[in-house]
């Protein structure tokens, strides 16, 4: 059995750096674009949908592929040096943000839950946790549920009679 190779290959210059970029036919899916970073080795992957190569007027020859590939550039994504691939076509989505371990930590750290911030109820939940002792799966099944009776964002309203 031969695996099959991309359907496009060409070299591209990207903010002044070489990069190969290949092009691989998903039917009915689309395509799979891989860019490789010549000097780094850095590797970028990103899909287009049928329906994106539809609404930007690409079928699936070679001249559509070598205007997909002038088209490809690197989008800031999250942090500082992370970047996605994108295509100026008209009719291609932005990429899907990726979420990082430093974005995590950051939202994690800061988001705020009512009047207190997440972390600080999260640590009341794990406390509780602490003193009960569940086992396994107990413990997960008790957390969720402490976490859903106390939830500051829907607290309960007291009607007094």
């Amino acid at each position: 059995m031969t695996v099959p190779g991309p359907v496009f290959r060409a070299n591209l210059l990207i903010r002044g750096e070489d990069h190969v970029v290949a092009l691989y036919d998903t039917e009915p899916a689309g395509v799979l674009c891989t860019v490789i970073n010549t000097t780094t080795t850095n590797r970028y992957t990103r899909a287009f949908s049928a329906d994106e190569l539809k609404a930007a007027k690409l079928t699936k020859t070679q001249a559509d592929y070598f205007h997909l590939v002038e088209s490809l550039f690197f989008a800031p994504s999250g942090g500082v040096n992370e970047l996605q691939l994108h295509s100026s076509l008209a009719g291609m989505r932005p990429p899907v943000a990726f979420a990082t371990a430093a974005a995590a930590q950051h939202y994690l750290t800061n988001a705020q839950s009512g009047n207190e911030r997440f972390s600080q109820v999260l640590s009341r939940g794990l406390m509780m946790l602490c003193k009960d002792k569940p086992m396994g799966l107990q413990a997960i099944t008790r957390l969720g549920k402490w976490l859903l009776e106390n939830n500051p964002n829907k607290p309960k309203v007291v009607v007094k009679k």
